[in-house]
């Protein structure tokens, strides 16, 4: 079942979600880590994006949460596992 702030925002005419079931803001490490994740994912996203190429929305997912694991301090399944990705590719 997919969290219900996906069923939101998919008939607004969204394709593509990426979303958590956890507060994204519980501590310091725990925003920051969010912050680095989503941009480490729109990263992706804007590249392909100016390269003219379509984005491949899971890999730029897969992506940013590699980065997160390779630091010490966010390595933990709980600052990245929570993130998915919901949509048409």
């Amino acid at each position: 079942r997919l969290p219900s702030r996906v069923w939101t925002v998919h008939p607004s005419g969204l394709t593509r979600t990426c979303s958590t079931g956890w507060p994204l803001i519980c501590s310091p490490i725990c925003a920051a880590s969010t912050a680095t994740l989503i941009a480490g994912f729109f990263e992706v996203v804007a590249a392909a994006d100016a390269e003219g190429r379509a984005a491949d929305h899971a890999a730029a997912l897969a992506s940013a949460k590699r980065k997160l694991r390779s630091v010490p301090a966010t390595a933990a399944p709980f600052y990245w596992a929570p993130f998915v990705l919901s949509g048409l590719r």
